[in-house]
């Protein structure tokens, strides 16, 4: 009694490390296709499904993970800056922008209804004008010595 050979019915085992050289792909891209239910036999599945792959930035992996540690490295400086007090966050220029505002109105209102009218009364239009002068004057170099909490910080 003879036996006919056993026709296989499975198809060979695939080399993915030969399949994975000769498409341009790691052989864990195959594996993962595979599971995808990517037919690894087909040529034109393979190059189909590797279309589709989001394709890497220029340089690699490598020029990836410089990218990183500069975006990492520039956050870090920014934090010590900030921890140093060389960074202001925006909120606090803008109270501190609020505060000179407020400063500076009620200045130019103490001015206009309290100090300037007993000063300007009767006088010339020249006499008005060098007493003006000197008023506003004064009043910049008062608003200039202002240290602003900011400003208070950075010469800490």
């Amino acid at each position: 009694m003879s036996t006919k050979p056993r026709t296989p019915t499975a198809k060979p085992p695939v080399n993915l490390s030969a399949l994975a050289r000769e498409h341009g792909v790691s052989r864990e891209s195959l594996r993962l296709w595979q599971l995808e239910g990517v037919n690894l036999s087909s040529p034109a599945a393979i190059a189909e499904r590797r279309a589709r792959m989001k394709t890497a930035a220029p340089g690699g992996i490598v020029a990836a993970r410089i990218a990183k540690l500069e975006l990492e490295a520039e956050r870090l400086r920014l934090r010590v800056e900030a921890e140093r007090g060389l960074l202001v966050s925006a909120a606090e220029v803008h109270a501190d922008a609020c505060r000179i505002g407020v400063i500076v109105r009620q200045s130019l209102t103490k001015a206009a209804t309290s100090d300037l009218p007993p000063l300007l009364a009767g006088r010339t239009a020249a006499e008005v004008s060098v007493l003006l002068t000197d008023y506003f004057r004064n009043l910049c170099a008062a608003l200039a010595a202002y240290q602003s909490p900011i400003a208070r910080n950075l010469q800490e």
